[in-house]
């Protein structure tokens, strides 16, 4: 399957054919990686790409299904989120310079919950 491929699968696809081994985690991640890097320059999309720890997530839920367990029903399906939700170690704006230094020092329900469920972190999004 071709990086394009990749990342035009469901979330479920995804989750599934991690699952299976049909792909790798740090595979899947990195074609959203070079995806972001091809386009986000003309669109924006991004305020904070966090590549390294999405490249790390991702290997952690490699060791995660080599050991046996079952990340959860987002195995390694790389995720974006809104500025507005916070990220322990990650600059969260909410898109104001009232914010423009704010890193806080957990993460917010959603983002907990989106990461126990095997969820890769690729970044944060800019506001509507």
């Amino acid at each position: 399957m071709t990086p394009a491929e990749i990342t035009f699968l469901s979330a479920t696809e995804t989750a599934r054919a991690i699952k299976s081994n049909e792909l790798s985690p740090t595979s899947v991640v990195q074609a959203y990686l070079d995806r972001i890097d091809k386009l986000d320059p003309r669109l924006h999309a991004y305020i904070t790409v966090t590549r390294e720890e999405a490249l790390g997530a991702a290997q952690l839920v490699t060791d995660r299904l080599q050991s046996g367990e079952d990340p959860g029903p987002l195995t390694g399906v790389p995720i974006a989120v809104k500025d507005q939700y916070w990220t322990k170690g990650i600059l969260t704006s909410n898109g104001s310079n009232v914010y423009k230094n704010f890193v806080p020092n957990k993460d917010s329900t959603v983002i907990r919950r989106l990461r126990d469920a095997g969820g890769v972190l690729l970044g944060k999004l800019h506001l509507s």
